[in-house]
């Protein structure tokens, strides 16, 4: 397949993408909820990113998609100052990677991203195409401002063969990146096997954080204390509403876009990886968990408890209960608790990895070199100080 058969093409709405780069992104979506495209719907309908607006870059191969990639772009009329791009994502997503064909080559992440770079004035390999593809007829639609002067992608798996694509093809397109320290995640991998791992995982906990749930299970059922669990569309929306109770009686402040975890929620339990778990005190909700469980992995994502019910240990109560279920699924070989090197998660974890981010410097344009002289300083300053 040769480069001159190479199409990139822009899209506002996952509604307007090509059929074959949905396709992309639900076969990504398999193993990762956070390519999914009920994820990113979620995460376009329901926050907003102005003066940015959510599109979709898509490098197409003879009409077949070969990689998408989401992304915030400026938006239309905001000025040259803005010309910056970066991975749609922002505080709730564990990770940003692209959906790529399996088959995708060291030249087609080289196009994507020259294409990103150069812009409206594409290389002799990239052919744009606003209209439909004689191929397959899908509508192709270009957006500006373009070219990009800096490009940020992530939080990434820096190890992942997404990542070292992404990264292989940042330099083979000519821009200058710079990676970037995102957040601490420590996760749990498990031994092959079903019900029979709890016993053994549950042993190896410190002595302390099983002390404690063993103690405070006991009052907590004497209090009248019992569990919910909810996986699917029945009963969701009264579980959604104790959830809301619980959140907010918690530490936590008010959801900056309240929208975004029921909807979450609703996408999570149509795609069959809905975990909410609820602990009850008599007729109220103390603590709430969700849980995003999509073989191989267990994503423990969201979770509070009310703070006067803190005697209790409602929390480590419900995590336990979700823990032992989750463990019991033997296509479940990892169990991932999300951003951030908070202490509690070390108590439930075992192995810390790091998330990272890719900052790329368009050195074709003006503001893209004065932004690499501009981080260049910095570097040259940090070690003098």
């Amino acid at each position: 397949m040769t480069a001159a058969a190479c199409t990139l093409s822009w899209h506002a709405q996952l509604a307007d993408l090509p059929p074959t780069a949905l396709q992309l992104l639900q076969q990504a979506g398999a193993s990762d909820p956070y390519r999914h495209p009920a994820w990113l719907d979620n995460l376009a309908h329901e926050v907003s990113f102005a003066p940015q607006q959510p599109g979709y870059a898509v490098l197409a191969r003879a009409g077949a998609a070969r990689l998408v990639l989401p992304l915030l772009l400026p938006a239309a009329g905001t000025g040259r100052a803005t010309r910056r791009a970066q991975s749609l994502a922002n505080y709730y997503s564990p990770l940003a990677h692209p959906a790529s064909a399996d088959d995708a080559s060291a030249s087609d992440w080289c196009a994507l991203l020259q294409g990103l770079r150069v812009g409206g004035q594409l290389s002799a390999s990239l052919q744009a195409s606003p209209g439909p593809d004689p191929a397959t007829g899908d509508t192709l639609r270009q957006r500006q401002p373009l070219p990009l002067d800096s490009l940020q992608l992530g939080p990434l798996d820096l190890a992942s063969p997404q990542a070292q694509a992404l990264q292989q093809g940042l330099a083979a397109a000519g821009w200058r990146t710079q990676p970037y320290f995102c957040f601490g995640n420590w996760h749990l991998p498990l031994p092959p096997g079903g019900s029979e791992r709890w016993p053994a995982y549950w042993a190896s906990r410190e002595g302390a954080l099983r002390n404690t749930a063993a103690r405070m299970g006991r009052r907590f059922v004497r209090a009248g204390g019992r569990f919910e669990f909810v996986t699917g569309a029945a009963g969701l929306d009264a579980a959604l509403a104790a959830y809301d109770s619980v959140y907010a009686h918690s530490w936590k402040g008010a959801e900056p876009h309240p929208g975004f975890l029921p909807g979450l929620a609703r996408a999570a339990a149509a795609q069959g990886w809905l975990r909410l778990g609820l602990a009850w005190l008599g007729a109220q909700p103390v603590a709430a968990q969700l849980w995003l469980v999509q073989p191989p992995r267990a994503h423990i994502y969201k979770l509070a408890y009310r703070e006067d019910a803190a005697s209790y240990s409602p929390g480590t109560l419900l995590t336990a209960q979700l823990m032992q279920q989750v463990l019991a699924d033997p296509a479940v070989t990892e169990i991932d608790y999300g951003m951030g090197d908070e202490p509690y998660k070390q108590q439930w974890m075992a192995q810390r990895r790091e998330r990272w981010g890719l900052e790329a410097l368009n050195p074709a344009t003006l503001r893209g070199r004065a932004l690499q002289a501009r981080r260049a300083l910095a570097r040259w300053r940090g070690p003098r100080r």
